[in-house]
């Protein structure tokens, strides 16, 4: 019985392996989060020390950001990279709580990120929710899009809303 209930799980996991493409490597959810987590902290750190060079190879052609303290609007990639690299100083930074979901060679990445940061004079330090769009390339995992929500003036809501926003 017991050889029975052992060729069974067997070809029950052959099946499942079989299922998977070819070179296709199952990450675990911890993984995910550690490679991630990971690349989000390089991030930080070659913005933190101002390092153009640490950043470029991270972000996508057509990296763009969007955040809330800025009323949505989006910035490039060439505008981040000179923004991040002048008159912008990162003291610290502490990225925690990282969920990974992955689509593919998509990766839609959250966490809470603190940091303690002054930007063309602005105080900007305090509690943000950041969500990364990573797109899996041949040179590996470029950040493609972030959305932030943080400190700073919030767009006033409309008088009246309808319900119909």
């Amino acid at each position: 019985m017991k050889r029975l209930s052992l060729a069974v799980i067997l070809l029950l996991a052959a099946g499942a392996l079989a299922q998977t493409a070819p070179g296709t490597r199952i990450q675990s959810p911890t993984r995910q989060v550690t490679q991630f987590g990971e690349l989000e902290n390089q991030l930080a750190t070659a913005v933190q020390n101002g390092n153009r060079a640490g950043m470029e190879p991270l972000l996508d052609g057509d990296f763009a950001i969007r955040t809330a303290r800025t009323g949505g609007q989006t910035m490039g990639r060439d505008e981040y990279l000179k923004q991040r690299t002048s008159n912008h100083q990162l003291r610290s930074f502490q990225i925690r709580g990282i969920d990974v979901r992955p689509f593919g060679d998509i990766a839609v990445v959250n966490f809470l990120y603190h940091q303690e940061a002054t930007s063309q004079g602005k105080d900007l330090t305090g509690n943000f929710f950041i969500t990364d769009v990573w797109r899996k390339t041949d040179a590996g995992w470029k950040l493609a899009v972030r959305y932030s929500a943080g400190p700073g003036p919030v767009p006033p809501a409309s008088a009246a809303p309808t319900g119909k926003e």
